[in-house]
């Protein structure tokens, strides 16, 4: 009879640490997935280059793509303007817009929405690797990325 107790107290105690042991070889694996997926994606020893940007006239340069028939798109507008408002159009940040649409059609909606001050682009589809919108990337004065955000086209963005 002991010896059953004895089997029975050593078979839960053995459990518990498989089930522990478990428990951090998945928190473990995800948070090395999260890591490889996430955070590497954003960094990134790339440079962009542009026709009419000049990188090294501020700190950062903010790559905005959108498309004016994109909800989310116009959806991030305000988000937008309260960046604009934040970094006004100074030696710290420079925003550009980069549309498929031409500039003077772009810069007459954004100016509707608000938005001024700002360099438009006319860019295509697949421009600096860029498949939809609204996709964002931040680039230092020497024109490395330093970071971006997107949408693909199957997780809600516009292609």
């Amino acid at each position: 009879m002991r010896l059953e107790v004895q089997s029975t107290v050593y078979k839960k105690y053995f459990n518990r640490i498989l089930n522990v042991g478990i428990i951090i070889a998945c928190v473990l694996l995800a948070l090395a997935l999260i890591q490889r997926y996430h955070f590497a994606s954003r960094r990134s020893n790339r440079t962009v280059s542009l026709s009419g940007v000049d990188f090294s006239q501020s700190r950062k340069t903010l790559l905005l793509f959108f498309q004016r028939d994109c909800d989310i798109c116009t959806g991030s507008l305000p988000f937008y303007r309260s960046l604009l408002k934040e970094f006004p159009v100074s030696t710290s940040v420079q925003f550009v817009f980069i549309t498929p649409e031409a500039p003077d059609i772009a810069e007459r909606f954004l100016k509707e929405e608000g938005i001024s001050s700002v360099t438009i682009l006319e860019g295509r589809q697949g421009m600096l690797g860029v498949t939809s919108a609204p996709t964002l990337i931040l680039a230092d004065s020497d024109a490395a990325v330093r970071g971006y955000a997107l949408f693909s086209s199957d997780r809600l963005g516009c292609a």
